[in-house]
């Protein structure tokens, strides 16, 4: 992939700019008619997969570039497809806290761990909970001085 050999070269507003293009391809699940049919279930999890991979690298490029606002809009296509991925849930909640958006950010924490109790019956990661506990104790956040 074109992409991938961009960032490689560390050339990531131009790799960015070929994720966006592969994006843009992806219209739907595969032969989402035939969703329990072995031949076509793995194949539609392979394309996904890849559609996820490259909507997290386009999400964390516009993180590390401060458009913020875009990375978020790119978690929540992730999202649609993965639900419980908590590397998404934690850029998320860090996106929100970076906009000031502290409520937003513990909402969103609090969504990660209802989706991880109903999906699998567990608890967020160490990793997650570590950040949830930072949003909340981040006192500058709690009295804004704007």
């Amino acid at each position: 992939m074109k992409g991938r050999s961009l960032e490689k070269a560390s050339r990531t507003s131009e790799a960015a700019g070929e994720y966006e293009k592969a994006a843009k391809l992806y219209k739907d699940d595969y032969l989402i008619d035939d969703l329990y049919e072995d031949e076509t279930m793995v194949e539609r999890e392979r394309l996904i997969y890849i559609y996820t991979d490259l909507l997290k690298r386009l999400s964390l490029h516009y993180a590390n570039i401060g458009q913020l606002r875009k990375s978020i809009s790119t978690c929540y296509r992730i999202l649609e497809k993965d639900y419980c991925d908590e590397d998404t849930h934690r850029l998320l909640i860090e996106c929100f806290v970076r906009l000031g958006l502290r409520t937003r950010a513990l909402r969103q924490y609090r969504l990660c761990t209802t989706r991880l109790r109903q999906e699998y019956e567990t608890e967020p990661s160490p990793k997650t909970q570590a950040l949830y506990r930072s949003v909340l104790s981040n006192e500058s956040l709690r009295h804004p001085t704007a």
